[in-house]
């Protein structure tokens, strides 16, 4: 394990300091622009303060940044596993299943970086005129009354549904809706990881647009056919009806469905890395 640890450490460091990671701040700018600041205005606008874990929550929870999220990360991911004649010194160490738990763990520690960047993002844009506390705020209940029907329209992505606001507190909501979104996140960098491994990066790059473009059309169709796709099972605020209280997909199921996947996954990964051939590498990067 401490083999396993010092390969993700490894990766994760070249990872951090790399200029590639700079591209983080146009995402933290677009989701300020779309969800933080109409938050911020409709919250003034009814002169009371937003919950801290407000804007992070609406983000997890949004039907379009959900499946924008895993893309974003995939493009500061873009380029890992290196397969050169440095990760071929570093398998021929630590033995391939050794490097591959290894890369799975950075995979993991990467996704949580990059989730809490935008969170930490997210609670220090509204720090000035926030509360923390297990409870909802004003603001984002009345947005959904009758009064403000118009401000709501308006604010588009950035209302939290009521399917969560009448379902859990903030504080589980923060929990599970992280949870979901790193389940999601890491089935993407596996599929992702799984065909670079194969030797077919770009077809890797395909499946996840395409699986998060079919995934955000069903979330749009609301069809039950939503369920078969990863992105449906992240979005926590399509599980249940807020108003009717009806239970579309209980969350557990969710999890287990990541938890499956996950784990097939992990097990296509597995087998490709025992079938990588360190020779091909080593011609690969000669060749360069």
């Amino acid at each position: 394990m401490r083999k396993a640890w010092t390969v993700c450490r490894t990766a994760y460091r070249e990872w951090l300091f790399r200029q590639q990671t700079l591209m983080i701040f146009p995402i933290l700018v677009f989701l300020y622009i779309n969800v933080i600041e109409p938050m911020q205005y409709y919250a003034d606008v009814m002169q009371t303060p937003l919950n801290l874990l407000e804007p992070f929550l609406c983000i997890l929870n949004s039907v379009y940044a959900v499946p924008l999220l895993p893309l974003s990360y995939l493009f500061l991911f873009a380029g890992y596993p290196k397969l050169t004649g440095a990760s071929v010194h570093q398998i021929s160490r630590t033995g391939k299943r050794t490097w591959f738990i290894g890369q799975c763990m950075f995979l993991l520690l990467a996704i949580c970086t990059f989730l809490l960047c935008i969170f930490a993002f997210s609670c220090i844009c509204v720090t000035d005129r926030a509360f923390l506390a297990n409870g909802w705020s004003i603001a984002a209940r009345q947005i959904h009354g009758a009064a403000y029907r118009d401000l709501e329209l308006q604010s588009g992505t950035a209302v939290i549904d009521l399917s969560v606001l009448n379902q859990i507190r903030p504080y589980q909501a923060l929990l599970l809706c992280a949870a979901l979104q790193i389940l999601y996140m890491c089935i993407a960098a596996l599929i992702d990881f799984c065909f670079t491994l194969s030797g077919h990066k770009l077809t890797g790059v395909l499946v996840n647009l395409i699986t998060a473009g079919l995934g955000l059309f069903l979330l749009l169709s609301d069809t039950p056919f939503k369920w078969l796709m990863p992105a449906a099972h992240a979005v926590f605020s399509g599980h249940s009806d807020g108003v009717r209280n009806t239970v579309y997909m209980p969350v557990r199921l969710s999890f287990l469905f990541d938890g499956i996947l996950l784990a097939v996954l992990f097990a296509i990964g597995f087998h490709a890395v025992r079938r990588c051939s360190l020779m091909t590498v080593l011609q690969t990067e000669g060749g360069r």
